[in-house]
């Protein structure tokens, strides 16, 4: 229904997509994922806000319950799997039949551009070599043993994410903001543009509210109070929690190390309910 629906109109490019011929790789890629009982899509506003973090962290938690998960880092820009995941000198071999995801541990796997031999930090990438990595990997990939999927994506709304409604169609998505006004503000787009492409919007995460002290533990406010948890009542969104900076976080995180914090126990057990519930 590309630039037919109801969605579609007033959009200058709905005639475009309405004439445009579907893409035969749809059907394929449907077929390859189409066992996975969750998959869900990380989404920030900003850079910086700390989502590749949550991702990890998101998915270790479901892969310690003994749920073989995967991470696919579609922030081709700036690809931050590999150093959460203490990975870095990994590399993906491609052969004829494809390739395997990274083993991370006995139930969590990896894909990054991050694990290409050629890869380059300075390459900027075309919206159409985008497209062509995104769907080499999810064409290729062997995600035969794979229960479920979470995905780091890319700031704002880029191409990675018109390729995530296009292919891969999550189950859900979870936000990740700071308490910033900025930050929110690029968040309630992305929520426009999921409620708008008819996607299931799971939560929030409020990351970095206020900073640890490391003697007394107290929580010392660094932005002015914008009342996130508010805001998402208005937006009618389940508020997941937060994450305060803590010096122990960003030193774990620089190790490959696994953050412990209740939210996090909150966010995988709202997973890990919907995937027994597709069962």
């Amino acid at each position: 229904m590309a630039g037919k629906s109801e969605n579609c109109k007033g959009c200058p490019n709905a005639n475009i997509r309405a004439s445009a011929k579907p893409d035969e790789d749809i059907p394929l890629i449907t077929e390859k994922l189409n066992h996975i009982k969750s998959i869900i899509a990380i989404m920030p506003g900003k850079v910086g806000v700390g989502k590749s973090t949550n991702s990890f962290n998101i998915a270790k938690k479901l892969s310690s319950r003994k749920i073989k998960t995967l991470i696919l880092d579609m922030d081709l820009s700036g690809p931050s799997i590999p150093r959460l995941t203490n990975s870095m000198d990994e590399l993906i071999f491609i052969n004829e039949s494809g390739f395997k995801p990274i083993q991370i541990d006995d139930f969590l796997y990896s894909i990054s551009l991050g694990y290409l031999e050629n890869s380059d930090d300075s390459i900027v990438y075309s919206s159409t070599v985008k497209n062509f990595i995104l769907k080499k990997i999810l064409k290729y990939c062997d995600f035969s043993n794979i229960e479920a999927i979470i995905i780091d994506t890319s700031p704002n709304i880029p191409d990675e994410h018109l390729a995530l409604a296009t292919y891969i169609k999550p189950s859900g998505e979870i936000f990740v903001t700071t308490p910033q006004k900025l930050s929110m503000d690029d968040v309630r787009r992305q929520i426009s543009f999921c409620k708008k492409s008819g996607k299931n919007i799971l939560g929030l995460i409020e990351n970095m509210k206020g900073f640890e002290c490391s003697n007394c533990k107290s929580i010392n406010k660094i932005y002015n109070d914008t009342a996130i948890e508010n805001q998402c009542k208005e937006e009618n969104i389940l508020y997941l929690g937060f994450l305060p900076l803590k010096s122990s976080y960003a030193k774990n995180s620089d190790s490959g190390i696994q953050i412990e914090d209740p939210f996090l126990s909150v966010a995988v057990n709202m997973i890990e309910s919907k995937m027994n519930h597709n069962t």
